[in-house]
């Protein structure tokens, strides 16, 4: 229940962190450095990252390779493999 306000560039961000979560049937693609690429919200574009896992998978680090503005805590971070969702879980910070 906090509203932050400032310009547009206090509000990019390179990283957060998701947890809760979840991957869909990842195959051999799932390492604790996992290459992808992610939405980070409805209709934007997938975005290049570097995701760090911890807690058995259950909690990633997300560093975007190119600041973005909207990382938002309580929206959905969803995972991709090319053009194949491959995961998802609930932006912390």
């Amino acid at each position: 229940n906090r509203v932050f306000l400032g310009t547009r560039e206090e509000l990019m961000r390179d990283h957060c962190i998701v947890e809760n979560v979840h991957f869909i049937n990842p195959g051999g693609i799932l390492t604790n450095n996992l290459q992808c690429g992610v939405k980070l919200r409805y209709g934007s574009e997938v975005h290049e990252v570097d995701v760090t896992l911890f807690d058995d998978a259950k909690i990633a680090e997300v560093k975007l390779h190119e600041p973005y503005f909207g990382v938002t805590p309580g929206q959905a971070a969803v995972f991709y493999h090319g053009s194949r969702v491959i995961g998802g879980g609930w932006i912390k910070v």
